[in-house]
């Protein structure tokens, strides 16, 4: 839903994991949406350069998040204060919290695989842990986008390989089954459909 005059944002749960160190505006738009999908959770340290300080953060994957959180404690934590630009978005959490951001920033993050990939993040007074939504999963190469699959084989190929399966009626093999009904059961004849069954 939309808010008038202002941008509403769902978000899950942002908790706190530090460690060490590796590497230093965005516009808002009217609808963000922040949420869990999967009960399987992804970490991932990632280095973020801020006020030419470098510190890791311990983030959660969410890739049904639409923006990237950071806390204001790991702010605090690593003793760093970089200004924040003002923003008129609003963030609800999963459980439908409100949470008013302090500001966003652009940060340069690094991973084992990318260095320096400037990323919008939104700061919040919450002592939870952080999100990396979709966009920087996407940006630090920690997902990946699959629009096709190739198939190793053509259908004449796998025709021949399994020709038993594509020839004739086909049969149960080894003994004729037997349908057993209930002693009570009465026949029912139906007339042919004129549209398929697997439609209806």
């Amino acid at each position: 839903m939309n808010v008038p005059g202002n941008e509403l944002v769902y978000i899950d749960s942002v908790n706190e994991n530090e460690t060490k160190c590796a590497r230093k505006n965005s516009t808002d738009s009217n609808f963000k949406n922040v949420e869990m999908v999967s009960e399987t959770t992804w970490y991932k340290n990632v280095s973020l350069d801020v006020s030419n300080k470098c510190f890791d953060v311990n983030f959660k994957l969410d890739t049904g998040a639409e923006v990237n959180i950071l806390p204001r404690y790991i702010l605090s934590m690593f003793k760093v204060n970089p200004k924040l630009n003002k923003t008129n978005i609003s963030l609800t959490t999963y459980g439908n919290f409100n949470l008013k951001p302090n500001g966003s920033l652009i940060i340069n993050c690094s991973t084992d695989k990318l260095k320096n990939v400037p990323l919008p993040f939104y700061v919040v007074n919450v002592k939870s842990k952080p999100i990396l939504g979709l966009r920087g999963c996407t940006e630090l190469k920690l997902i990946e986008k699959i629009d096709s699959i190739e198939c190793s084989i053509s259908k004449n190929e796998l025709i021949k390989q399994y020709k038993n399966v594509f020839t004739g009626v086909g049969e149960f093999p080894n003994e004729p089954y037997h349908i057993t009904l209930k002693d009570n059961a009465v026949p029912v004849i139906h007339p042919p459909r004129r549209v398929r069954f697997v439609w209806l």
